[in-house]
């Protein structure tokens, strides 16, 4: 090759440098100005939210979606600003449109008021209109929160293809916040904190997909709340939460361990159809209403020591696969077991059957203990299957009951009179009773 060629060779690889270097230095100008354009837009967009104006808030908000919808990257970062904003202070209070916009009628006749006093008392009552005002419009943009956050984590009609406008693999820390009229239906979210949040009006989970933790301990649902058909993948905690309406799980599956423990169902509690992969503990919970687990499956330990029912209690066609504890529960009203199959061991060891207590047709196929529990009321053991052994040592049964009161006890089993008159009674239990003693031992 001539010196000519070998010099524009090099000509050539030095302007191709040089060009490469010229449209690196552009590319990086434009990332950093994209990337000052994004902060800018950010920074102003939070500082509106800080303004005593409810229209400056709600364009921040908006500006915040717009932002995270353009650029996934900061798509986490706006929700946990939406989500601060949630858990800021708000009592929720029930002002209609009518008291915050309409003026009272003329008042006429005894209620009329004098003219020299009317001035007076217009001035003190704008006081409170302008408070009702303001708590309405900060209502408005809490609603407008919540939608921004329910609208980007819903997936649509099918959760593996999800709409254009969904949000995946996104965090949730709402605890302690306060949420209204919440709509979380059809939605998909990683992991998700409502620790100690309280819902005013109704709430609705249906469908929901919690792809990790979910924790919901002592939240407060002041209305009805469905968790019908939600799939929480791993764990979840539900410990002294307090649904003061009614609050279904039908269909629902919880494929991690998830505990009960302490909750407070003080409406109607629906567990139809539900499936607890792992265990699942509702030691010392409440129901003051009717609890339904009719066709539940329990594929992991059931433990529901100490509990109380004060309502009905279903759990007709349930399934059990692990052991069970019912020691120490109170059943205040009819419980029925009907056609229920339990896999494990199971232990109704000192519970209380205040109303009727039936198992019909139910087949354990563990071991099963009644020891030291008490029957109030009727009580029907026909046609149950027990694969091994069935023990009701210690059990006492009431007997001043009417005659047509129906107990059918498992083959083997009487009732028998107290041997004194002071094991007639049983402290803190009307009436009189007896004991339940095997025929070769009575």
């Amino acid at each position: 090759m001539q010196q000519k060629d070998i010099d524009q060779a090099h000509q050539e690889q030095v302007a191709a440098a040089n060009q490469a270097h010229q449209e690196r230095v552009a590319t990086a100008t434009e990332a950093d100005a994209a990337e000052r354009r994004v902060t800018e837009l950010y920074t102003k967009a939070v500082e509106q939210l800080g303004s005593d104006k409810a229209p400056v808030r709600l364009g921040g908000m908006y500006a915040l979606e717009r932002l995270a919808q353009n650029v996934p990257e900061q798509r986490q970062t706006i929700v946990n600003v939406l989500c601060a904003y949630l858990r800021m202070p708000y009592a929720p209070v029930a002002v209609s449109s009518a008291s915050v916009h309409d003026p009272a009628p003329p008042a006429t006749g005894e209620d009329a008021i004098p003219a020299g006093e009317q001035h007076s008392n217009l001035r003190g009552t704008a006081a409170p209109r302008q408070h009702a005002e303001h708590h309405e419009q900060e209502r408005q943009v809490r609603l407008t929160a919540q939608r921004i956050l329910t609208a980007h984590l819903n997936t649509g009609n099918d959760p593996e293809h999800p709409v254009e406008t969904f949000w995946p693999d996104i965090d949730l820390d709402l605890t302690g916040a306060t949420l209204l009229d919440f709509d979380f239906t059809g939605c998909r979210a990683s992991n998700a904190h409502f620790t100690q949040a309280q819902f005013h009006g109704g709430a609705g989970f249906h469908e929901v997909i919690f792809d990790s933790k979910a924790g919901f301990n002592e939240a407060l649902f002041h209305g009805d709340v469905e968790f019908n058909g939600v799939q929480f993948r791993e764990i979840v905690e539900f410990s002294g939460v307090r649904f003061y309406c009614d609050a279904s799980f039908h269909r629902a599956h919880f494929h991690g361990n998830v505990g009960f423990y302490g909750a407070q169902f003080r409406g109607s509690a629906g567990f139809h159809g539900v499936r607890f992969h792992g265990n699942v503990g509702f030691n010392g919970a409440q129901f003051h209403d009717r609890a339904g687990f009719y066709e539940a499956r329990f594929d992991g330990g059931a433990v529901f020591n100490e509990a109380r029912f004060d309502g009905d209690a279903g759990f007709h066609e349930a399934q059990s696969h692990g052991p069970v504890g019912f020691s120490g529960v109170k059943f205040h009203g009819d419980v029925g077991f009907y056609e229920a199959h339990f896999h494990g061991n199971v232990g109704f060891y000192g519970a209380q059957f205040r109303g009727s207590a039936g198992f019909h047709g139910v087949r354990f196929h563990g071991n099963v203990g009644f020891n030291g529990a008490q029957f109030h009321g009727m009580i029907g053991f026909d046609g149950v299957q027990v694969d091994k052994r069935i023990e009701f040592e210690g059990v006492r049964v009431r007997v001043d009951m009417a005659h047509s009161a129906r107990r059918e006890w498992p083959g083997g089993y009487v009732i028998r009179g107290a041997a004194s008159d002071e094991e007639t009674h049983i402290d803190g239990a009307e009436g009189t009773w007896g004991h339940l003693l095997r025929t070769d031992e009575s």
